[in-house]
């Protein structure tokens, strides 16, 4: 959300725009509140325009009555408005995370969200440390719906100066400076709408590693939905009065809106075209209600609807870390969730009482603006490094400093680009390739998903007993290996079907070697997706029909891959551990309370044979695959699980870093396995 909230005097008089930023901050909470309303995450973009409307008409007006922008005004203004209450929330969650969350990844992410946010910089560093904002990983981040006030910050710094500078060159070029500034605004905005689709829909940059994340979180992508606000508050600024008929488009903007909440998927290539949806909706709704006051301008203008408007950005800020820390605690179940959203409201109203409002009354005077700034981005940074350095250092603690070497590194080339969603044939693969730098050596190559990418260090444990050989690590996340499109929740995975069969097309270029691939399976077994086979339209849904899809896709990328010459080592799936408050075991979510006598409380067994019942389909479909095409098998289960039962640790041995994936200690040690395949094969 987000710090449209803030303007100074609702809105400037507009009623109906605080009641709009009402709706705006119900949708996003009901959606992390685990409500259903799947697409509720949009009530970001319902911010984004309503602050380009209020900023640009603010400074319009500011600009047609003296001919310039006190941007010193302009900027006090902001940093009282949204510093304060910001800074309080950070350092609460400095404290909570301390008590509450893991030092083994969790305490690290909040605190280096934290540093973020006090920089206005919290959308680039989730960028960098999550795999994006709808992964399981990232709902575990007190701060993670901070990205969207850093991208909301980051255009109250750009905006008004662009604003300002088209305006001088309007008028010194003898052009109208309305129209200079609207033609400026139109071209930005339509600048950012093709970046975003073209990010949103996987499409690789240099340096932009996930493409789809970067679309979600960067303030170039998003200026769009600001530009679609600033222009109709420019327009707005020019005319006494819209013509009544536009009035009529008051309501099916409001439809857009509750349509996109309905019907937008989490991941659904967003933004993309899909946040039209919120952001023309929005924009339809502002530009009605104005030129036409009708039943939708009543309910929006309803002081209840004002109310809670006013209370939008200390709710937006609060809600969200209630609900992370109540799911820590073990009780993130739905009617938990509500109950920590609701609490959070009363929270939220003591701080706009007692924070928001008796600091942004004041003047805006330089001097103390100045130590308000420093006083509110130091607290929180100091805040946030006291606990980042007592979280690396686990708390100080031998038995957690143990259980931190051994679960947080992550495998090799993971920092070097070898595991992304860039095409092969665009990635520098020299970061990536171990042993000879000469093409024509013998190559031994690693592709698949994550569960593929765990093996990096195994492979290159095994570079001395396979002299020789080079071996080169091209991975991607949640993107396996296998000829099939998987859909989530009915949403196609960003990006996965064109990087398959991206990389079979670069391996057909390549010499004969060997192509070791390995993949994760719950695809197969998980009622949350769906499995669509490229050379048909129906869609497979149920176990059965996902396990003969599965198989078929498997075979058609291995044939494809023997007949370019290269030899095809599958290897098995690993057993899986899940969380009953989350999707996936993780010890990220074992709260320092419970490790603190010692970590191995913080692990799960199960039984081998209770794994191989889970996962009975899809390993059936992979072993068939492989029966069926001739290619090579390496069955690691067996050296995972020894003695019939399957654990994430023993004692203090730590064989998995997450419910998916092994440590990278582990990974070295099954070295030999891969080395007595890959040994038979030239």
């Amino acid at each position: 959300m987000t710090s449209s909230a803030a303007a100074p005097t609702r809105a400037s008089n507009l009623p109906y725009v605080q009641g709009l930023r009402a709706v705006a901050v119900l949708l996003v909470v009901a959606y992390h509140a685990g409500l259903p309303l799947p697409g509720g995450f949009i009530g970001v973009d319902v911010f984004f325009v309503i602050s380009g409307f209020v900023i640009c008409r603010m400074l319009a007006t500011e600009l047609r009555g003296t001919g310039s922008i006190r941007l010193g005004n302009f900027y006090i203004r902001r940093i009282r408005r949204l510093l304060p209450a910001l800074a309080v929330v950070l350092v609460c969650v400095a404290i909570a995370s301390s008590l509450i969350q893991s030092p083994i990844g969790a305490q690290q992410d909040t605190a280096r969200t934290g540093l973020g946010a006090s920089a206005w910089l919290s959308n680039a560093v989730l960028y960098l440390i999550t795999g994006g904002y709808f992964d399981n990983a990232a709902d575990s981040i007190p701060l993670l719906h901070t990205w969207s006030l850093s991208v909301e910050e980051q255009f109250y710094v750009l905006f008004p100066t662009l604003i300002a500078l088209a305006w001088w060159a309007g008028r010194r070029l003898g052009v109208r400076p309305q129209r200079a500034v609207g033609a400026t605004l139109g071209l930005v905005s339509a600048s950012s709408f093709a970046l975003s689709l073209y990010l949103s829909f996987g499409h690789g940059l240099p340096g932009v590693s996930n493409p789809a994340s970067a679309a979600f979180y960067s303030m170039p992508t998003r200026a769009w939905e600001f530009g679609i606000g600033a222009l109709l508050g420019l327009t707005l600024v020019r005319l006494d009065a819209l013509p009544r008929w536009i009035g009529a488009l008051a309501w099916p903007g409001a439809v857009l809106i509750v349509a996109g909440s309905v019907l937008i998927a989490d991941a659904q290539h967003f933004p993309g075209w899909w946040a039209l949806a919120p952001g023309l909706g929005t924009g339809a709704v502002i530009a009605g209600c104005y030129a036409n006051g009708g039943s939708l301008t009543n309910l929006l203008s309803h002081r209840t609807m004002i109310a809670l408007g006013d209370l939008s950005y200390s709710w937006y800020l609060w809600h969200f870390p209630f609900i992370v820390f109540s799911s820590t605690l073990g009780v993130g179940n739905a009617q938990s969730k509500v109950v920590a959203a609701v609490i959070s409201l009363g929270v939220a109203f003591l701080s706009y009482r007692f924070v928001e409002n008796p600091i942004r009354r004041r003047r805006p005077e330089l001097r103390g603006s100045s130590a308000l700034v420093v006083a509110c981005v130091g607290i929180p940074v100091i805040a946030m490094l006291g606990l980042l350095a007592a979280a690396n250092h686990g708390w100080y603690r031998a038995s957690i400093r143990e259980a931190q070497a051994q679960i947080d590194p992550d495998p090799i080339g993971y920092s070097q680009g070898c595991h992304s969603l860039t095409p092969l044939k665009q990635r520098t693969l020299s970061p990536c390739t171990f042993g000879p730098k000469d093409v024509s050596a013998p190559t031994i190559w690693l592709l698949g998903d994550s569960n593929a990418g765990q093996y990096a260090d195994t492979l290159v444990a095994s570079q001395a007993k396979l002299p020789g050989r080079r071996i080169v690590l091209a991975t991607a996340n949640g993107c396996p290996l296998i000829d099939v499109q998987v859909l989530h929740r009915g949403v196609p995975t960003n990006g996965c079907k064109s990087f398959v069969d991206s990389t079979v097309e670069y391996m057909a270029t390549q010499p004969p070697g060997v192509v070791v691939v390995a993949a994760a399976n719950e695809a197969v077994s998980s009622g949350d997706f769906a499995i669509q086979s490229p050379s048909t339209s129906s869609l497979a849904t149920t176990v059965k029909s996902k396990e003969d899809a599965w198989r078929r896709g498997l075979e058609r990328t291995i044939h494809e891959l023997e007949v370019q010459g290269q030899r095809v080592v599958v290897v098995s799936t690993i057993p899986h551990f899940t969380s009953p408050s989350t999707d996936w075991w993780n010890v990220a979510s074992c709260p320092l309370i419970k490790m603190w006598s010692s970590p191995a409380k913080c692990g799960v067994s199960e039984s081998s044979t209770r794994a191989e019942g889970r996962q009975a389909s899809a390993l059936r479909a992979e072993w068939e695959a492989v029966a069926a095409t001739g290619a090579d098998y390496l069955n690691v289960r067996g050296t995972i699980c020894p003695e019939g039962t399957c654990t994430t640790n023993r004692a203090n041995t730590w064989i998995y870093r997450d419910g998916l994936h092994v440590t990278v200690r582990e990974a070295r040690l099954l070295a030999p396995q891969f080395i007595s395949v890959l040994q038979q094969l030239s």
